[in-house]
């Protein structure tokens, strides 16, 4: 745990305070406060803000740019591989500090469901891992809601998706575009082009290259897809979330393979976003495991040779 708690307080928990321009005070203030000890064995819940939780925090020689950010819920923070979950679950006990301090007119026991929504993103190729950690990240923010008096907590969107869909065997999926699409020949159309842009997806997760891919597709279209020009020009995430919500609209939640479109555009729309911050713990498999198809993939995609590791750094 304490390395998931030294990355996050010194990427999270620093964005923040760089933010603030409290940085280098913290780190005096704890080095004047805390032992060793204490600075292990800080417990979430009675720590009140963001100095008092991330005492982990490292000195550097110089304090980087702050980013710029007017609410807390314009941070965004990805695990590309989260498996069960290590690390977003503590940087939601960050990020619900960060909210406490920058938004004090928000009531606490609404926090954890903002944070759950605007904030926390992540994806696996383990089906069973993305399923623990949405569960997990649930647990924590109603067990939160709860603390802070609320009952009424209501199951949220959680944004974790796995990226195992088989959804690029085209050829089993014209079925599901009649079904996501209904009668509208426009949103048939979208999908049919964004589809054939991926003929391989199977094994890539998090390094499947949305923008690169989709920018040429994208920019050939004026920044919009047919189904959305009365819309003005979209980039690329919120023209993917226009185009899962429209899908979603249509769906038939007994259809698996609908599902499966409606979670690889989800997927897609992850992928494209930029974020303030991205932590994980990256595969290590070694390279001569990796399929061939990937490695290929790897190499025309990466400037760095095909490695898991490196390419997830890269």
């Amino acid at each position: 745990h304490w390395v998931v708690r030294m990355l996050t307080d010194n990427s999270l928990g620093k964005l923040f305070l760089e933010h603030e321009g409290e940085l280098q005070k913290t780190i005096r203030h704890q080095a004047e406060r805390f032992t060793p000890e204490e600075r292990q064995n800080r417990d979430p819940r009675t720590a009140s803000s963001v100095e008092e939780l991330c005492t982990y925090l490292v000195a550097t020689e110089e304090e980087a740019e702050a980013i710029n950010f007017d609410d807390p819920s314009e941070i965004r923070v990805f695990d590309p591989a989260c498996g069960s979950g290590h690390f977003l679950l503590y940087a939601f006990d960050v990020l619900e500090r960060i909210w406490w301090e920058m938004a004090p007119d928000v009531s606490r026991a609404e926090i954890p469901a903002k944070i759950l929504r605007h904030n926390l993103f992540g994806v696996d190729l383990d089906l069973r891992a993305c399923q623990l950690a949405a569960f997990n990240l649930y647990l924590k923010a109603r067990s939160r809601t709860e603390w802070h008096g609320a009952e009424d907590f209501e199951l949220q969107h959680v944004n974790i998706v796995c990226s195992d869909a088989h959804v690029a065997d085209l050829k089993a999926s014209h079925e599901a575009f009649d079904e996501v699409s209904g009668d509208d020949g426009e949103i048939r159309a979208a999908l049919n082009s964004i589809l054939h842009s991926f003929e391989q997806l199977e094994g890539l997760g998090s390094l499947l290259d949305v923008k690169g891919t989709l920018a040429e597709l994208i920019e050939e279209s004026g920044g919009q897809l047919d189904a959305f020009t009365d819309e003005g020009a979209l980039d690329l995430p919120i023209l993917l979330d226009r185009l899962h919500e429209t899908v979603s609209g249509h769906i038939n939640e007994q259809s698996f393979r609908a599902r499966d479109i409606r979670s690889f555009l989800k997927l897609l729309a992850i992928l494209s976003v930029e974020y303030d911050v991205c932590l994980m713990n990256p595969p290590y498999g070694s390279k001569d495991r990796m399929p061939a198809s990937i490695k290929s993939y790897l190499r025309n995609k990466y400037s760095h040779t095909p490695e898991y590791y490196i390419n997830f750094f890269e």
